[in-house]
């Protein structure tokens, strides 16, 4: 179990992998989540370089705050 903090992104490995998502989220507060089709994101990726940076820094962002080690 982890927190995710405000303006952080969830499930961007799913999303552009096409795969499952292997986690649920619950709000220990009060929240707003904005879903986008991820088909729609996938797309989005492929026209926009800078959305592609984006991306990269949150995924690598996510791994390193779950990696033990680092």
């Amino acid at each position: 179990m982890s927190l995710v903090e405000r303006g952080r992104c969830l499930l961007l490995q799913a999303i552009i992998t096409d795969r499952v998502y292997l986690q649920s989220a619950k709000a220990i507060t009060s929240a707003t989540v904005l879903a986008i089709p991820a088909a729609k994101f996938r797309a989005a990726i492929a026209r926009d370089p800078g959305l592609v940076m984006a991306t990269m820094r949150a995924v690598a962002s996510d791994h390193r705050d779950r990696d033990p080690r680092s």
